[in-house]
């Protein structure tokens, strides 16, 4: 996913994400869950994170489903294993 992202931003570009979190109890139906690592391994190759906050989806459950609020910038230039 990171990758399509990063190939239709312009130079510079920002990109602001919602993410299901791992914190929390389990749950049987919702979005994949990923931690802050998931997130960071992810994208830190073409995206510098610019902020990464722990929030919580709008829910009626008795206790709503954390998730991840991540703004992160496109890189110009992918890094190469060089």
């Amino acid at each position: 996913m990171a990758e399509i992202v990063w190939r239709h931003l312009n130079p510079g570009g920002y990109w602001f994400s919602l993410i299901a979190s791992t914190d929390g109890p389990k749950r049987e139906s919702g979005p994949p869950r990923r931690s802050a690592l998931d997130i960071v391994s992810a994208v830190e190759s073409l995206f510098e994170i610019i902020s990464l906050k722990t929030t919580s989806f709008d829910s009626k459950l008795p206790e709503a489903p954390r998730s991840w609020a991540c703004l992160m910038r496109k890189r110009d230039k992918v890094p190469t294993d060089d």
